[in-house]
């Protein structure tokens, strides 16, 4: 067997030198990087796979995950959560009438505000008897 120093490889055709070994290392960190990213897409494509498939997140899994997230964004995931619901143009609509009768009414005078605490304070008191 011929001797090869540290910084040159003899490639498998007899005689002919490869790129130093600091360039080979390099050659296979960008190898391992590229695997690391095909891994990345692989799972990706998997995970969208699995979702089209039916196999599905345990809803506690999901939750403590959503739970992991940022107030902001966990505030953004609600309102597309709430979104992805739909409405009923109908009851949208009465939702709409009840608010601004109810907004008249405070402008007019006919009934008076009520703090928000005391008005949890008179529910759970009405809930509790």
């Amino acid at each position: 067997m011929q001797a090869v120093s540290l910084s040159t490889r003899l490639s498998s055709d007899a005689g002919r030198r490869r790129a130093p070994l600091n360039a080979t290392v390099g050659r296979r960190v960008d190898v391992v990087e590229n695997a690391a990213a095909l891994i990345v897409a692989i799972y990706g494509l998997f995970s969208a796979f699995a979702l089209e498939i039916g196999i599905s997140i345990s809803l506690e899994s999901l939750e403590a995950e959503a739970l992991k997230l940022a107030p902001a964004d966990r505030s953004h995931l609600l309102e597309r959560l709430v979104a992805s619901l739909g409405s009923d143009p109908d009851v949208e609509a009465a939702w709409e009438r009840e608010a601004d009768r109810r907004e008249a009414d405070l402008d007019s005078g006919s009934v008076s505000a009520v703090p928000g605490d005391e008005a949890m304070a008179r529910l759970r008191s009405r809930l509790s008897r």
